[in-house]
Formats: C-alpha cells, structure tokens, sequence
C-alpha cells in the first residue's frame, strides 16, 4: 500500500521506478509476514529448515507426506482432527505453506481411519523463508 502522495507520484513522475516499486511491494509483503515466526512450532520450524537447506531449484517441488492412524467415526472428522494436530494452520492461512489431504480410508473394523497429508511451501512461502535466511533472522538446518 501506497499513501496517496506517492501513488500519485508514482502515476505522474514514475517515482519511485517500476522496478523500485516492485521490490518495496515485495519486501512490504514479506514484512507483514515476520510476526508469524514467533509463533510456528518446532516442527513448523523443522519443516521450514529442509525447505531452506535445499538448493532454490529443489526448494518448489519439496513436499512431505504426515501419516497416521486416527480413531474417529468417520474420514472427515478423522482428517480434521489429524490436519488440527500437525499444525501448519497459521502458515497456511497466511499463505505460505499449502496442506493437502492425500489418500484417506477406514480400516477394518471401522473405528480406525488411516490418514494422509502433504505439505508443500508455496512461491510466497519461499520468497519469505528466503528473506528470513538473506537477513539472518532464520537459519537452515544442512541435511
């Protein structure tokens, strides 16, 4: 967000410059972020630090599959309460980190359902844990 003065300076003098405007917006849309870190779990961290350790290539296509087995009476109510367990809640409400329900069945008996969720950082989630990194606030773990 632009104050109206230098959105108008921005429109009628291109000050600042298109590319000057493109890295403030970013670095203002990582900023925003910061306050999550305090707040992640240690296995949030964890997840966040093998993302990070890897080479930017890889860092994209980095997931990890969470399994377990859940008593609960149906798949809905067994994923819901596996998904709240995991955590990850904040960093995908902020659009960093995309949670996805794999493959869920009930076992034998139907009493027990098996579980499956993929999590992935997202483009944002890396620009972010890239500033982190850049700017000493958060460090990778080497794998």
């Amino acid at each position: 967000m632009l104050c109206p003065n230098c959105h108008t300076r921005v429109h009628t003098q291109g000050v600042p410059s298109k590319e000057e405007l493109r890295h403030y917006k970013l670095k203002q849309e990582i900023a925003y972020e910061l306050p999550i870190l305090s707040r992640i779990t240690q296995q949030e961290r964890d997840f966040l630090s093998q993302v990070g350790a890897r080479p930017p290539d890889e860092q994209m296509a980095y997931s990890e599959r969470r399994y377990r087995v859940v008593v609960a009476e149906n798949p809905e109510v067994a994923t819901a309460s596996y998904r709240k367990e995991i955590g990850f809640l904040e960093l995908q409400e902020s659009g960093m980190v995309h949670v996805e329900t794999g493959h869920v069945s009930v076992l034998a008996g139907g009493k027990e359902v098996a579980v499956n969720l993929h999590l992935k950082l997202t483009a944002k989630g890396i620009r972010w844990i890239r500033y982190l990194m850049g700017s000493g606030r958060f460090t990778a773990k080497k794998t």
